[in-house]
Parts: structure tokens; sequence; C-alpha cells
């Protein structure tokens, strides 16, 4: 079973001066990793986040798998590691080539987690965006093209990911995005990085001088919020137009 956490609820939100209730943003860890992971790198932001109206749901991959050969991944050896996928189904530990190979079937066990997510959102959604670190910010890109939800998402917070190589996240999206980048990151390396966001025909990129890491200084976080509050509204004007057209 999908687990998630609900971080700050709508009465914290309305305290901080916002009549209306939270946008919630779907969160997705990276790759070994897991909600609880990402709920402790990101104290900061998600403060940030809640000044500008916004509600983070941290959801846990449906898929546990070992932590890799020689220690790759960011949670490699703590427990429950977690992805949204696996590279290679016959040995879930591998990740080589995770960046540079293409899956013209799919990614393995991506399904799952499409399902999870789903339940999720009939039990926590709507979701306004989704925010996705490392391989979640790749699964953000899938969400992002496929659009599996209930309920469209329309805006994105990702960073440090790749593109998503298979062939339903090929083409250009209108989706406004705001994509985080460190120079320093050798994981994922800034090439990468501003690869995916090419793929976005509305993207709003911020280069910090830190390496793989979502748990950034005070003023980069500061600078992304606010690149996501206007990335929010002009997908929120969109909307309205959408409903005022029909």
């Amino acid at each position: 079973k999908l687990q998630f956490l609900y971080l700050i609820d709508a009465g914290n939100a309305m305290k901080v001066g916002h009549a209306r209730p939270p946008r919630r943003i779907l969160a997705l860890h990276g790759w070994c990793q897991s909600a609880d992971k990402l709920k402790g790198v990101t104290k900061d932001l998600r403060r940030f986040l809640a000044v500008e109206g916004f509600e983070l749901v941290y959801a846990d991959a449906p898929t546990l798998v070992p932590p890799p050969r020689g220690g790759g991944a960011t949670g490699a050896g703590q427990p429950n590691t977690r992805a949204w996928w696996v590279y290679n189904a016959d040995d879930p530990t591998s990740c080589d080539g995770f960046l540079d190979n293409t899956y013209p079937d799919g990614y393995p066990f991506w399904h799952r987690s499409v399902a999870a997510l789903r339940s999720l959102e009939a039990e926590a959604g709507p979701f306004a965006g989704v925010l996705g670190f490392s391989q979640g910010a790749t699964a953000a890109h899938l969400l992002l093209a496929t659009q599996p939800l209930e309920r469209p998402l329309r805006f994105g917070l990702l960073v440090a990911g790749f593109p998503a190589r298979c062939p339903e996240a090929a083409g250009t999206l209108r989706v406004p995005t705001v994509h985080v980048s460190g120079r320093a990151d050798d994981r994922v390396p800034p090439a990468y990085q501003h690869e995916l966001a090419a793929r976005f025909a509305r993207a709003s990129v911020c280069v910090h001088d830190k390496a793989h890491s979502i748990s950034l200084p005070k003023p980069v976080l500061r600078d992304v919020v606010a690149r996501l509050g206007a990335a929010a509204a002009e997908a929120e004007a969109e909307t309205e137009a959408e409903a005022d057209a029909v």
C-alpha cells in the first residue's frame, strides 16, 4: 500500500495569510530513497512553500529495491529504499547507464507507480502540481507528459533530474516548470539537467553551486519558490481561461 504524509494542514496555511485552501503538490523522492528521506531534507523548502500557499504531499514509491552495488545512490545502505521504476528488471540493484539508456517499452515497474499514485490522488488529491528530486524529477517529467491522474498536473518543480527516455515522454511540453540544477552535481551532471529543462517550452532554470541535493541554501530556495509561484500563477490563469471558454 502506498504511504503518504501530510506535512502542512490547511489550517496552518491559513494562518500565514492565505484565504483559500493550500494548493497541494505531489512530492516524489529519488532512487533508493523514500518519502521520509525527502521529508527530512526539505524542511526549509516546505516552510517557504507554505508561506506561498502550497502544501507538499510526500509519496513512497511502491517498488522496494536493494541498495545498489557500490553504494551509487543517495540512499544506499539505508532501510526502506524505493524506486519509481528499476533500470533492469533482471537485476534491480543495477543502475548502469541510467542517464543514457533508452526504454522503448517503458521503464520496468513504472505501471505500479502510476497505479499507486492514482490511489493516492483519490485519498489525498487533487494535486495542482508535482515536485520531483533526481529519479523523482524524471518521474515528474513522465507524469507531466502523460497526465495519467484524474486531474491534470499544471506545473512542476524538477530538481537534479534527467529526461525520461521512453516514447511517451518524447516531444516538448508546454507545462510551466522550474528546474533546479547544481553546477557541482556529479551524479546527474548539469548537461542532463539542462536537457530535461529543454523538454519544456516554458522552463525556468535556477542554477546553484552545490552538488546533487535538494537541501539548498535559503536564498536559493527563496528564488526557487518565487519562480514556482510565478509558474503556478501562469498555470492557474490558463485554467481559468479554459473554464471561461467552455
